[in-house]
């Protein structure tokens, strides 16, 4: 009977030691060649925004990155067109300017082999056409310390 009573009270418990902020990363791929994102993809993105809106009042930094490799057919002037494209678009969803704290191209370098080999070379292209955008949320949400977090 003890044990019963002290399993409900820990599950009991755990929504108050729990904290998760959900998807605070996002990773639009683009088409291959493409500087813009598709149609799926800006849906996808709008999405995404939106939940973070709900979620996040107060909004955050924002940090974009875009990958770069020649090898796999990403050039610095395309991945430099798809930084420009991803900035617009966060700031056409309400993303202030001030609150990106980065956006930069970074170089990824890809194993010739995988873009020779057919089963590896799918994923390879994948992976190089792959940005990453995430998001550091100003409280108040559920897990910000202090005396007022959102409640659940």
């Amino acid at each position: 009977m003890k044990r019963v009573i002290l399993l409900l009270a820990m599950l009991l418990a755990m929504p108050a030691f729990a904290c998760s902020l959900g998807s605070l990363e996002f990773s639009p791929i683009f088409e291959t060649g493409s500087s813009r994102l598709s149609g799926a993809e800006m849906l996808r993105l709008a999405g995404w925004r939106a939940d973070l809106r709900s979620r996040f009042p107060k909004a955050g930094e924002f940090y974009v990155e875009v990958p770069e490799s020649k090898a796999a057919g990403v050039t610095q002037q395309l991945a430099e067109s798809r930084r420009v494209h991803l900035m617009n678009t966060l700031r056409n969803l309400g993303v202030d300017a001030a609150d990106i704290k980065l956006s930069t191209v970074v170089k990824r370098s890809v194993d010739p082999f995988h873009l020779k080999s057919a089963g590896t070379k799918r994923e390879a292209i994948r992976y190089i056409n792959t940005a990453s955008i995430a998001i550091s949320p100003r409280c108040p949400h559920a897990c910000c310390p202090g005396p007022e977090p959102i409640q659940k």
